[in-house]
């Protein structure tokens, strides 16, 4: 199984009640299967599978955030 990471900085200027859209696209390896995003300060996790070789996450967040990128292959 491969396993490699990817440190991301999301820096989204928020404003004090806004919530700011975020999106995060990616190539990875042929093999990976699934990415998940870890942000360390609060322990949320998400996941998406990889098409194609490629990956995206979008969402919302109040104020910016560190966040760390995985990849899992077979």
């Amino acid at each position: 199984m491969k396993h490699f990471l990817l440190t991301v900085c999301l820096f989204v200027a928020a404003g004090a009640v806004a919530q700011t859209r975020y999106e995060v696209k990616g190539t990875v390896p042929a093999g990976v299967k699934q990415v998940y995003m870890v942000q360390p300060e609060t322990g949320r996790t998400d996941s998406v599978a990889v098409s194609g070789g490629t990956f995206s996450f979008a969402g919302e967040v109040a104020r910016p955030a560190f966040a760390l990128l995985r990849a899992q292959g077979e």
